[in-house]
């Protein structure tokens, strides 16, 4: 069940532009997609669809998946090179997975089949918005990249568990202090709303 669940969420977060790097260690996301003005983003966004809002920082702009693919969130470059990645998630609980930890589980597993080498990871219980979350902070090296990379995940389920949200940034140990910073604004303006 979950290799076609990878496959199933390799294709559509290719689709959507959103991914985390186990499927794109180093070099996610590609160029293409970030020039359509009809996928930007900025100031107080509502996903209707998932049930949640964020303010993207001023001065940056967010992408979601071009129409007629579903809006399950938006992704940030705040740098092209060395690559670095923000993006807020919602998506179905497709896998049924009954706890948080689980959740971080199943991440931390494609990490260690997709990167160089997992060198540290921090866990911690937080909060998203109002919802109990887990975080972990990652330490890794990537194949066909140098350098060490970190990847910071948040995850939180709804209150029934049907959907999890995820907000993570991907980047250089190098710039992980800086774009650490536009993740902890984003965060901390992450609110559970109704869905439509």
């Amino acid at each position: 069940m979950i290799t076609s669940f990878r496959i199933t969420l390799l294709c559509a977060l290719i689709t959507f532009n959103i991914i985390s790097p186990v499927f794109g260690c180093g070099d996610f996301p590609p160029r293409d997609g970030f020039d359509d003005p009809d996928t930007s983003l900025t100031g107080t966004t509502y996903n209707p669809n998932y049930g949640y809002s964020v303010v993207i920082p001023k001065g940056l702009i967010g992408h979601k998946a071009a129409a007629p693919a579903p809006y399950h969130g938006f992704g940030i470059v705040l740098s092209w090179e060395p690559r670095s990645y923000l993006y807020v998630d919602g998506s179905y609980n497709s896998l049924d997975l009954e706890s948080l930890q689980e959740v971080e589980k199943t991440h931390l597993d494609w990490l260690k089949d997709e990167s160089g080498k997992i060198i540290s990871v921090q866990h911690k219980n937080t909060k998203l918005g109002n919802l109990q979350a887990r975080r972990y902070i990652a330490k890794h090296t990537c194949p066909k990249a140098s350098g060490n990379f970190i990847d910071d995940y948040t995850f939180a389920f709804s209150k029934e568990k049907g959907i999890v949200y995820t907000v993570a940034l991907l980047t250089t140990v190098e710039r992980y202090e800086k774009d650490k910073r536009v993740l902890e604004e984003i965060l901390k303006t992450w609110k559970l709303q109704s869905i439509k």
